[in-house]
Parts: structure tokens; sequence; C-alpha cells
């Protein structure tokens, strides 16, 4: 449900609403703020590492930014503690080094700062980067939301859906989910979004749903696009809006996104709102070969020559290739019926060269 766009792009979110914080105090020139940054002026410091973060009348260079930023830190703010820890985390001018990363947003988190908080509860709540702490990440995520921190509500809000450290509360999350999204916090919007939809915590209304998919695509948040797309494409939600549809659609899979590109491909395989167009369906498909759905039809679509000479071998091997993934039919066996040993044989060493390109020119 609370498909994410990845943690890097989201504090590089935060860092754009702090770096402009940093500089609006007083605009210095290059000269002046190298020459007062020297002196161990802290707004000059600050000034010269968003600079060079940003590449703002200076060549960008990420090391430099690092260099300045944790001089900054050295005056002890919250808020500098929390970007040394961010490019710690992200491999911003330095090498990526959690364990630091960690004791910077600690740093920061002993002095309040809501950020850093959630940050460092996303860390522990999902024990892939540091040893799982869910009873920590519960206490820090708190500390975030109680302080109106969007990125905590939204994550807080999550651990009560799932029930992760905390008893299952659906309505609660609801209402962090919904003080998140009213902040313009694209995650928390997308997870509003999906509470409408599923009744959870609330009515089922599919049109509030669309609304916050909607606000939240509009912040490149990918899965909100691919949702969007997908109300927008039934007759059953009562808004259908094909163009639309294939905007959101498109948009999502020119970023990369696998779901989006397959609905793309069905719906041009079924004729779903427009045209059946099965050399479409099939570009889409090949964009998507790593999963087992579009290997599936993919092998239909060569099985029984739609848009396409028939080829019962690459037609084998793409049913194959679904099979070992779990979409097995009847369909999967109707090519083997009709080829020959050797046939076999080769679609199936066309299925282990494929895995072996990784899914490339299968």
């Amino acid at each position: 449900m609370f498909e994410r766009n990845g943690i890097g792009k989201l504090i590089c979110v935060v860092l754009l609403w702090l770096v402009p914080l940093a500089v609006s105090a007083q605009q210095l020139s290059l000269d002046e703020a190298m020459e007062m940054a020297n002196a161990g002026e802290w707004h000059a410091q600050v000034q010269l590492s968003s600079r060079y973060f940003t590449g703002d009348g200076v060549e960008m260079d990420l090391e430099k930014s690092f260099y300045w930023q944790k001089k900054a830190a050295e005056h002890g703010k919250p808020s500098d503690f929390f970007l040394v820890g961010n490019a710690y985390h992200l491999g911003h001018g330095v090498k990526v080094d959690i364990a630091k990363a960690v004791e910077w947003y600690e740093k920061a988190v002993e002095l309040g700062d809501p950020t850093a908080q959630a940050i460092l509860g996303e860390l522990y709540s999902k024990g892939e980067q540091i040893e799982q702490d869910l009873e920590r990440a519960v206490d820090l995520l708190r500390r975030s939301a109680e302080q109106g921190n969007a990125f905590g509500e939204s994550l807080l809000g999550e651990l009560f859906f799932e029930g992760r450290g905390v008893k299952p509360d659906p309505e609660i999350a609801f209402n962090l989910f919904q003080s998140a999204a009213s902040k313009g916090w694209a995650n928390g919007q997308h997870n509003l979004a999906a509470c409408y939809i599923r009744g959870m915590g609330t009515d089922i209304d599919l049109k509030q749903a669309a609304y916050w998919h909607r606000k939240a695509a509009e912040q490149e948040q990918i899965p909100s696009m691919h949702n969007l797309g997908i109300l927008l494409s039934f007759a059953d939600y009562g808004m259908v809006n094909i163009e639309e549809s294939h905007y959101w659609l498109k948009r999502a899979a020119s970023l990369g996104y696998t779901p989006s590109k397959i609905t793309l491909g069905l719906s041009f395989y079924k004729g779903n709102g427009v045209d059946k167009d099965y050399v479409v369906a099939r570009q889409w498909l090949d964009q998507a070969t790593a999963a087992p759905q579009a290997q599936f039809v993919l092998g239909l679509i060569y099985l029984n020559g739609y848009g396409i000479d028939q080829d019962l071998v690459r037609a084998h091997m793409w049913f194959a290739l679904a099979a070992s993934g779990g979409w097995s039919t009847d369909s999967t066996y109707a090519a083997k019926a009709l080829m020959t040993v050797d046939d076999v044989q080769e679609a199936k060493q066309l299925a282990r060269d494929c895995i072996k390109n990784n899914y490339q020119s299968c």
C-alpha cells in the first residue's frame, strides 16, 4: 500500500526546504562569504555550503559543500547536525557512512530537530541500514509528529496502519496522513488517497482518492501517478478520462515504474478505453520483461501472432519465464504441444539467456 519515492529523494526535498532558510537572512557576494566563513561566521559558512550544493553562482561541488556544512555544524545548530548526517547518509561530498550519519542525526535529535527524528525513526523502522528497533522508531516518529512535521506524521501513520511497533489503528493512521497531506507532503497525500480507496479509517471515497493522488502526482510521487491513471481508466469508478489516465500512466512509465508499463501494455492488448493495438501493447510490455505478467502476455502475442509473425519458440520462452514467476495457465503449454523437442530446448536456452542478460534483448 505505502509505496514511496526513495528516501534519497525525500531527503533531497527536505534539503531544498532548509537551504533557502540558510541563505535568506543576508545574501553575500562570493568573496564576502568566503572571507567571513574563514573567519568563522556561521551564516557565511552555511551560505557557501548551500551555494556549492546547488551551484548558485559557483560550480557545483559537493565536497566543498560538505566541508562548509561541517564547519557550520561546529556552531551547534540542530539543522546543521542534520545536514551533515544527511551528507554521510547519501554520500553527498563524502563517502557513505551510515554509522556517522546516525551519529550526526542523533545530535540533531537531542536538540529536538523534527526532520532528524523522522529520518532516524524511518531507519530504525525499516532496519535495513541499521538494526531494527521499532520501539525507538515509534518514539522518534511520535516526537517528530508532535512538532507537526509532515514527514514524521506520514511515517508514524504507516506504523499505526500496519500495526508495527504499535497497536493497529486505521483511524489514527488516517488522521496522521490527513495532517501530513494538508501540509503538502506527497507521501502523506498518497497514503491518504489509499485510505479513501480501501475505506481504512474513513469511508470509501474514490473522488477524494483521485483528488489526493493528483496532488501527490503533481509532486512527482510516482505510485500516485500510476494509481491516478488507474482510477481514471475504469467506468466503474465514474471518473473516466482516458486521455488523462494515459498521461499519468505514461509519466510514471517514463520514470521507470513497471506497473504502469504493464497497465499500458494490457490496455492496448485488450482494448480497454482504446483501440486494440498489439504492436503498441508489445512495445510497452517489452519495457517490463522482468515481470511475470508481462512475460505471460508477450507469450500470448507470439503464440497467436498478434501484430507480429507467429513464433512458437519465443512464445514458449515467455511462458516458461512467466511460469517460473507464478504465472501459469493452460496457455503456457499450448505452444509446447505444437513444437518439436529441439524447438523446446531452443526455447529453454533462450529463457536462460534472457535471465542471464537481465531480461534485456529477449
